[in-house]
């Protein structure tokens, strides 16, 4: 008698309907990558709370994810004599119309750091909000990041449910990452940045994980080439994300081919997009980073490719979304 195959049963409806309505028809990672020509013109970050909005899309960055810290450059806050007695806030919006509200974030002042000639006011995150989604899809997502930051205890950097929500919005604009040359005569590394910001005409601030090795690297350095990619070279990116846990690397060993940058001639990838040479005047440890002060010495725009860029998962879903309406 011939055997009889077992059936098994299908996997149950309900769960794939529950799980649709809850994370909607698909899911998506809390990171993605975007080629957009630079300075970005998709998404426009307004400063609200010191009378006509203030356009701060090239004026505020990261300066640390734990806590998390929104850094804006004084030149924005000039007009406001004590940052701590106001109620600020940052709106996303899309830079074409109708201007959709995207998502905002609530300003708590915590400190200034000095940047070159001026300040950048440091702000903890309050209330953000989110409007990408439905409300019901949005805590789903929420709940899930809940249950991975449960499930991973021991992961570097420990963040509030608020600063994962704070930077579920922050990251709806979209955050351009660049390669890092850094050499200090005995030691060199090339390693991805992305946490980092304009502070004025000639200056630039950026922030590194302050138990990785490459802090002390670029401390003794005190001098860096920072480039911008082409949106292609983003996966080749991700595999130098190595390079923080090293204060040095063989540069002959690079999967790429390289150039000297034009004033500090440090090797920097020949397909960079363009460069920003720093010098550094400053670095302070604020917790989970460590923020870097530095002064422009050159800058040069090679070509008009479309760069690296991040965005948020649950922005690009609305980008999807939006795109088919």
């Amino acid at each position: 008698m011939a055997a009889t195959a077992a059936v098994r049963s299908p996997r149950p409806s309900w769960k794939r309907t529950a799980k649709r309505l809850l994370f909607g028809a698909a899911d998506f990672s809390q990171q993605c990558t975007v080629g957009l020509q630079a300075p970005q013109a998709e998404v426009a970050v307004w400063l609200e709370g010191l009378g006509e909005p203030l356009d701060v899309t090239q004026g505020h960055f990261m300066a640390c994810g734990a806590p998390l810290l929104i850094g804006i450059s004084d030149e924005f806050l000039r007009g406001c004599h004590d940052p701590r007695r106001q109620t600020l806030s940052l709106r996303f919006r899309e830079r074409s119309a109708p201007a959709r509200l995207l998502g905002s974030i609530g300003l708590t002042f915590f400190r200034a750091v000095r940047a070159g000639g001026g300040f950048v006011h440091l702000f903890r995150p309050r209330s953000p909000r989110n409007y990408c989604l439905p409300r019901l899809q949005l805590w789903a997502h929420y709940l899930q990041y809940a249950r991975l930051r449960w499930r991973s205890p021991d992961s570097e950097i420990t963040m509030t449910a608020r600063d994962v929500h704070s930077m579920c919005a922050f990251y709806i604009c979209p955050r351009p990452t660049g390669l890092v040359s850094v050499c200090d005569g005995s030691h060199s590394s090339i390693f991805p940045m992305n946490l980092m910001g304009a502070t004025g005409r000639d200056y630039f601030c950026f922030a590194l994980k302050t138990i990785t090795p490459v802090v002390s690297l670029v401390q003794r350095a005190g001098r860096l080439a920072l480039c911008s990619l082409p949106v292609e070279k983003a996966p080749l990116a991700y595999r130098l994300g190595k390079n923080h846990n090293s204060e040095s690397m063989d540069m002959s060993q690079l999967p790429f081919a390289t150039v000297r940058s034009p004033k500090l001639r440090l090797l920097i990838p020949e397909f960079s997009v363009g460069v920003k040479e720093l010098q550094v005047e400053s670095s302070e440890n604020l917790g989970s980073h460590t923020l870097f002060a530095a002064r422009i010495l050159h800058e040069e725009q090679w070509t008009s490719a479309p760069q690296f860029f991040l965005i948020h998962g649950i922005y690009d879903l609305w980008k999807r979304k939006a795109a088919m309406a």
